[in-house]
């Protein structure tokens, strides 16, 4: 179902069955055009929720509301009622954000899933082998359940702040990337290995009151240079415990901590 997608072109008389469907977004069909789908004109953050109506397959047009397959800008739901589930396996997937209805499953099967923004799993989330999932704003999990993160890596990238509320969902991996700024932590977190990453600006790592942050493996680089620790680790409420914890082994230079 590969496609090329074009805007605003009016056209008559065009056939493209011998290549890619053209799918044009906002132009006008004049008749006598084969291979191509005509679409009104995208708006930035609306929603194309997942139906499922033909397969699990995403790059089946049938199987979303829009009647279309998804854009970098649409806002994507995956909704419990959907005829099959949804499976990822296209190598680089790029949506705008990302929403899992109660009793939904989302399986990814792909080497890399970006959510630019927002990332919200009430149903469940599967990371099938060594996949990648690139965060670029709040991540919400409603239960242990909501991720079955197989050897799966979580990372949280680009400078806005961050909210992570896994409400006791298990990571893999969760990277805090180069590029990634304040993150706070709702709840307590729980991976086999978290790291983050030391960039070239100030990073404050939050957690709530008397939360845990629990990995087999740590590793927190703030290190800048010889003058300047990058990074600072406390709690949301000014002198509350929090914790720290690290099975096997831990590393932690240009911090502080609070």
């Amino acid at each position: 179902n590969a496609t090329k997608d074009v805007t605003y072109v009016n056209v008559s008389n065009c056939n493209a069955s011998t290549g890619y469907e053209v799918v044009d977004f906002g132009g006008r069909d004049l008749g006598g055009n084969m291979n191509w789908q005509f679409f009104p004109p995208v708006v930035p953050g609306m929603t194309n929720a997942w139906t499922g109506a033909a397969s699990s397959d995403p790059g089946n047009s049938a199987n979303w509301s829009q009647s279309r397959c998804p854009v970098p800008t649409d806002a994507i739901l995956v909704k419990a009622d959907a005829v099959n589930a949804m499976e990822i396996t296209a190598a680089a997937t790029t949506y705008n954000s990302l929403t899992v209805e109660e009793g939904a499953r989302l399986t990814l099967n792909g080497d890399l899933l970006t959510v630019t923004n927002f990332l919200n799993v009430a149903g469940t989330l599967e990371c099938k082998g060594a996949r990648k999932l690139v965060v670029g704003g709040d991540l919400t999990f409603a239960s242990p359940a909501s991720l079955v993160s197989g050897d799966g890596q979580v990372v949280l990238s680009g400078g806005a702040t961050k909210t992570v509320d896994a409400h006791g969902a298990r990571f893999c991996t969760l990277e805090l990337d180069a590029t990634c700024g304040d993150v706070a932590f709702a709840s307590d977190v729980k991976a086999e290995r978290i790291r983050s990453r030391a960039g070239s600006a100030m990073r404050t790592i939050e957690t709530s009151a008397g939360a845990t942050i629990e990995a087999d493996g740590l590793l927190l680089d703030g290190w800048i240079d010889e003058e300047t620790k990058g990074l600072t680790l406390k709690s949301a409420t000014d002198g509350a415990v929090w914790k720290l914890k690290a099975k096997y082994f831990a590393t932690v230079r240009g911090a502080s901590v609070r």
